[in-house]
């Protein structure tokens, strides 16, 4: 991979810096296809829990009227069983798959760290940035000791590189830094 373009995010090399961001698309087989069709260099999940989440009732996903869009899915996933899936096509298409997680606990994010990598995932993105969901996301990534003890277990336990995604909250900056301090290799900021 030598192109002008070419990069490397939390040790993955990559054939350009444009990644879809974890949400709606990333949670089936044919999406992981749309995505790779659009030439995104890596694919990156929607969030999986250990356990299965209905999330909320539709309405979910609004146009607003003075352009773009709103969506409150409340983490729906189909759990830990729903990875392998997406993992095995990311890889048919030879495409970088970072796997989203999220939980309410740091064995939760443990569990599905270490299901992610059995599946072969070539990241994970811890979320701590929905903030949708009580217990979970926004409310443990705005607590800078949260986001270092979640960072630091789940990065204790992989070989895969760990991202942590964090949102809008008065405290981002000291998340990020403790964040980094516990062995992210990467951030993404909303």
């Amino acid at each position: 991979m030598s192109g002008v373009l070419s990069t490397r995010i939390a040790g993955l090399t990559l054939e350009h810096p444009v990644l879809n961001a974890s949400g709606i698309l990333g949670s089936e087989p044919e999406q992981i296809d749309i995505l790779a069709s659009h030439g995104f260099s890596a694919i990156v999940t929607k969030t999986f829990t250990l356990n299965p989440r209905e999330g909320y009732n539709p309405p979910v996903f609004v146009e607003l009227r003075n352009g773009g869009f709103l969506n409150a899915i409340g983490l729906a996933n189909p759990g830990i069983q729903g990875i392998k899936s997406l993992v095995d096509k990311a890889k048919l298409l030879e495409k970088p798959i970072i796997v989203s997680i999220g939980g309410s606990s740091i064995e939760e994010f443990n569990r599905v760290a270490e299901v992610a990598e059995e599946f072969g995932a070539s990241a994970v993105e811890l979320n701590l940035s929905c903030p949708h969901v009580k217990g979970h996301g926004l409310e443990l990534g705005s607590d800078p000791t949260t986001v270092f003890l979640v960072t630091r277990d789940v990065s204790s336990i992989l070989r895969i590189p760990v991202i942590v995604k964090l949102g809008l909250s008065d405290r981002v900056v000291e998340s990020a830094g403790r964040a980094l301090e516990a062995g992210a290799r990467a951030l993404t900021l909303i």
